[in-house]
Parts: structure tokens; sequence; C-alpha cells
């Protein structure tokens, strides 16, 4: 079993029994058990977790994930079972959009590099003077009206480092992995706080990805500079994690 960053994504995965091979036996064992009863299943809870503590509610709807269960708030409550720490559903109700010239479009990613937990600093970023805030269905926006350079401006909430990074051993750890997923029409190019992560060209039947996406904890700005085919031209997209599953513990502001 390989864990990664000194085993602080343990609690991610799956339990492994392999930590207590060479120990003596825990006193307290915990697990879900699945057992079939005529055309259903009976899934038998026997977890004790402190509530209270974010990282754990998260372990448990891996686990129930895997089993294929669908998700709610609380493992305790009404019909279905849930994955926890659940902030949205992978895209934005609503996007910071606007046409803007290079100049214009300098001065925004300016404003991105000053990422901070503090509320005060983030501020001129989301209240710079030519953004339009554009609601989205399912994560699809409308281009804005005009011509020219559209800029999308997106915070995301993120609750821990998401960085693919070397860990132990050399090897980077896939469940830091974020993607951004894309569909529209002619390029699209993108930065995260400030830094560039390229350009791609869209397909409207098709999905193109910006990869391996660093995010720090907290609040992040991401900038992407599109230019429609015209007006009526729609950009989709979504952040989606490992398993190319939306990443739904990241919220936006």
């Amino acid at each position: 079993m390989l864990f990664g960053d000194d085993r602080a994504t343990e609690w991610k995965r799956m339990p492994a029994l392999s930590r207590f091979f060479d120990g003596p036996r825990p006193k307290l064992g915990a697990g879900l058990v699945e057992v079939a009863v005529g055309a259903g299943r009976v899934i038998f809870y026997r977890m004790r977790w402190m509530p209270a503590l974010w990282q754990f509610r998260r372990f448990l709807g891996l686990l129930l994930w895997n089993l294929g269960e669908k998700t709610a708030t609380d493992v305790l409550a009404g019909d279905c079972t849930p994955s926890a720490g659940r902030q949205s559903e992978g895209y934005p109700p609503q996007a910071r959009m606007a046409r803007v010239t290079p100049q214009q479009l300098d001065e925004i990613l300016s404003l991105g590099k000053r990422r901070a937990e503090s509320y005060a600093v983030n501020v001129p970023f989301r209240q710079w003077a030519g953004w339009q805030r554009v609601e989205g269905a399912a994560g699809c926006f409308n281009a804005p009206a005009g011509v020219g350079m559209v800029a999308v401006g997106l915070e995301v909430i993120c609750p821990e480092p998401r960085k693919f990074m070397q860990t132990i051993g050399g090897l980077p750890n896939p469940d830091l992995q974020t993607f951004l997923h894309l569909r529209g029409s002619r390029q699209v190019r993108a930065w995260v706080n400030g830094v560039s992560w390229g350009e791609v060209t869209l397909h409207p039947e098709a999905a193109t990805y910006v990869t391996d996406i660093d995010l720090e904890a907290g609040s992040n700005f991401v900038v992407l500079a599109w230019t429609p085919e015209g007006e009526g031209a729609t950009l989709s997209l979504c952040f989606e994690n490992k398993d190319r599953r939306p990443e739904t513990t990241f919220a936006f502001v």
C-alpha cells in the first residue's frame, strides 16, 4: 500500500489492514459490511467517527462512493448515503465575465496574483469594475454581448492544497490531480493565481482539459481568456478529480 505526503493521504483511501501487521491489534475496529438480501442488499454501518472533523466525513464518503452509493449530507439521515465535504457540483453557478482588451486582461491577471486567506486582500479581484456576473446552467455560460476577447474570472475555494507533485519515493500522488474540463469553440488560455497554464483548443462535441492544475488551500483565482465565435457562443466548464468526476469539495465565490 503506497501512501503519499508522509501518510497524510492515508485517510483518503480505502482502509488498509497492512498498517497493523507489524504491531499490536487495534483496540477499536470499524467498517462497512455489505450483505446480499434477496434482490437487494443491506449495508451494516459499524463506524465510529468524530462528526465535527470534516476529514472523517470525507473518508467515509469515499468508502461509500466505492460501494456505488448515492450521496446526501449524513450517513444516518434519509434514504441516501453521503460523501462528505460536498460544496458544489464541480462548477460555479455564476461566473465573472467581461469583454476585455489585452491591457485590461493584464490588469485582471495582476489582481489574480494577490491570493490570500484574508477576505480584504481578495476583494480587488472580485470588484474589478468591468466584471459582469453571468448565470450558468450546469456550468455552461453564454458569451457577453460585444466583440473581441472574453475574460472569465473564477474564485475557487479549495479545502486543502491540490498540487500534482512528487511525494514519497519520487512518485506523484494522483489524489492531488485536478483537471478543468472545457467545452466550446476557438481557443482558451488559462492562468491560475497569476501563473500561465497554457492554451487549449476547444471542440463543441468533445471535452478538452487544462490538466494538473495547482491549487492552494483556501482562495484561488482562475482566469480564462476566450475569443468566442460570436454572440450566443457558449463555454462549459467543470473542475474534475483524478477519476474525471466533478470535484464537489470545491466552493466558488
